[in-house]
């Protein structure tokens, strides 16, 4: 199965995308599951806004939305980022965009497998996902934020 990646409305800034395939399909193999299709689409906060009135009847900007598609015995959905809350995001937080969007895309991917963030106890469940899974990331993934930063 695969992973494919889109831009709807801005540039396409995700980087590396074949070791964040083998990234992404480690960690769902790692969850127990089997990986179908998923779709990454980086966008605008409009776009993503957008997406969250028609869909899921919020009215406020997020950085992720994830569309799990059925498909029996296997990990498959649409992840959609956007990329200026992203940015936003990676500065406050003093890190590397590309680290930004690369745990904006294992949190669709958790969301995807399964998880959900509604409760406390939930959140605190993704949060270690996330952090499991950033911390296993390819060294391809960790060598594109450092030749990146800054430009």
């Amino acid at each position: 199965m695969a992973i494919s990646f889109y831009s709807a409305d801005v540039k396409n800034v995700l980087l590396a995308k074949s070791a964040i395939r083998q990234w992404v399909s480690s960690a769902v193999y790692n969850e127990g599951l089997r990986m179908g299709h998923i779709s990454v689409i980086q966008c605008s906060n409009l776009y993503l806004l957008d997406l969250n009135k028609r869909f899921l009847k919020h009215h406020h900007f997020t950085d992720v939305i994830t569309f799990p598609i059925v498909e029996t015995g296997r990990v498959s959905g649409e992840i959609y980022i956007s990329v200026e809350q992203s940015a936003r995001q990676a500065a406050e937080h003093k890190h590397h965009p590309q680290k930004e969007l690369q745990l904006l895309v294992i949190h669709g991917v958790m969301h995807l497998c399964g998880y959900s963030d509604k409760t406390k106890k939930q959140i605190k469940t993704m949060r270690e996902k996330e952090i499991q899974y950033l911390n296993n990331r390819p060294e391809k993934l960790l060598l594109v934020s450092r030749e990146t930063h800054g430009k």
